[in-house]
């Protein structure tokens, strides 16, 4: 009875002393530090914050921590707010305008120290924050999420094999993070340009199937994985030859990589010349020149070296089956009243055509009008000849262009046969031609011009 009733006043003194004691305790879950002193809540549209306070007294280390926190908000709004708002927040009021409150509070006294520590949870609406985010911060933040953006696309673009759309989006980050100031390191230019590169450094070019007598070959986009080295599929590659027409001059065309990694080249476009080196190689260019409005071109150097080793040459010399005197051109010219002209504006343009070409060729003015009498007449005259051009090219519309000028235009039918038995190659009814030249010069215009479009046609069946 007696321990029983010592016990008693102990307790009675303890609660009339320790009354703020108890109070710390049940704030504190019984001893424990709320859950989200280390580690924030997560909610859609809400943002929260932590702060925290030291002080000799409860009421200074609060102040410390709705300090703290309103400093945590100032960091992600770009502006400082703790002047603003320190009243209203240690009145746990509600701030309207910036959506921010108190959401939990808890703190405890040190028994080594005999201080104070203090913690708050503040809730923000992040719409709300960002009305009041400063607008250059704001503009970090969008830049951030799009760079985010287009790293994830690029990790994903790597998983399915499309290394070079990788290689893009990096590059279009690059321009991004170029734009303007980024606090994240990862985020700057040159880290991503280095991820670009790593991307970049594992792709390789493979030729095979190489024909340099017909100019055809395979060409395989793979990635560096050791033994196994996947196709890159979708992937744009550029094939840069020469031109027939013009000495020294180059054209490129864009192919793209199939499911497995590769496409195949052949020579049957139209201004190919008929002996040359094909390059194929990617092209960043449109992509760096973007960048390089914002940086230095020194930045892209590991880059440029990297890629100007991602390239492979085809050499090749394609000669044409057609001997000397095997092929017959004949191509009528017609005036706009649909009278027979001299002229030969068009067989010449051919002819001289095909000479660039290797192929030696016969002009001559068949008179015949259906197939089989053309066929018979090209047999009487060229017993040895093979295949056969002809067709008609007359004046057509003639245009009032906004300056006044007239444009004038010609159109034709041609057809191109295989003389041993009879059968059509190519029936081309297509090719127009037009000019501003007057009248009197307009025939060689267009019938000049009419021949050699026709004739780049033809070059890729030869």
């Amino acid at each position: 009875m007696k321990k029983f009733f010592s016990l008693a006043i102990l307790l009675s003194l303890l609660l009339l002393t320790s009354c703020q004691s108890i109070a710390l305790v049940l704030r504190s879950g019984f001893g424990g530090v709320p859950v989200w002193v280390n580690k924030l809540p997560q909610a859609e549209g809400m943002a929260y914050f932590v702060g925290k306070g030291v002080g000799e007294t409860l009421s200074q280390a609060k102040g410390e921590a709705i300090n703290n926190v309103l400093e945590e908000i100032s960091a992600v709004v770009g502006i400082d707010i703790t002047g603003r708002y320190f009243s209203q927040m240690m009145a746990y009021e509600y701030v309207e305008d910036a959506g921010i409150s108190i959401d939990a509070d808890y703190y405890r006294r040190d028994i080594d120290s005999n201080l104070y520590n203090y913690y708050v949870l503040a809730i923000a609406s992040e719409e709300n924050l960002s009305k009041i985010r400063a607008p250059e911060f704001q503009n970090v933040l969008e830049r951030e999420r799009r760079i985010a953006s287009l790293l994830e696309m690029a990790k994903e673009s790597y998983k399915t094999n499309n290394d070079v759309q990788a290689v893009i989006y990096c590059l279009e980050a690059v321009e991004v993070s170029a734009r303007g100031r980024m606090d994240k390191e990862e985020y700057q230019y040159p880290a991503l340009i280095k991820k670009a590169t790593e991307y970049l450094s594992r792709i390789k070019i493979r030729l095979s199937e190489q024909r340099p007598e017909k100019g055809t070959v395979r060409v395989t986009l793979l990635r560096r994985k050791g033994f196994f080295s996947p196709g890159i599929v979708n992937a744009d590659v550029s094939a840069r030859f020469p031109i027939s027409s013009y000495e020294g001059k180059t054209f490129v065309l864009p192919f793209k990589t199939g499911d497995d990694g590769s496409f195949v080249f052949k020579k049957n476009y139209s201004p190919m010349a008929n002996e040359g080196t094909v390059v194929f190689y990617l092209d960043f260019s449109s992509l760096i020149d973007r960048a390089l409005k914002y940086i230095d071109e020194s930045e892209f150097e590991e880059f440029l070296s990297v890629n100007e080793n991602i390239r492979e040459e085809f050499s090749y010399s394609k000669t044409s089956y057609i001997s000397d005197g095997e092929l017959i051109i004949s191509i009528g010219e017609f005036d706009a009243k649909g009278r027979l002209l001299e002229s030969t504006y068009a067989q010449d343009a051919i002819k001289a055509y095909f000479v660039n070409e290797g192929i030696v060729s016969e002009s001559t003015r068949l008179k015949s009008e259906t197939k089989e009498e053309l066929l018979e007449e090209v047999k009487q005259h060229f017993p040895d000849a093979k295949y056969l051009i002809w067709g008609k090219v007359g004046f057509d519309d003639v245009y009032s262009a906004p300056t006044g000028n007239k444009i004038r235009t010609a159109e034709g039918r041609a057809y191109f046969y295989r003389l041993s038995d009879g059968s059509l190659i190519l029936s081309d009814d297509h090719i127009r031609s037009l000019t501003w030249v007057d009248e009197e010069n307009a025939a060689e215009a267009l019938f000049t011009s009419y021949g050699k479009d026709l004739a780049t046609n033809i070059t890729n069946y030869l």
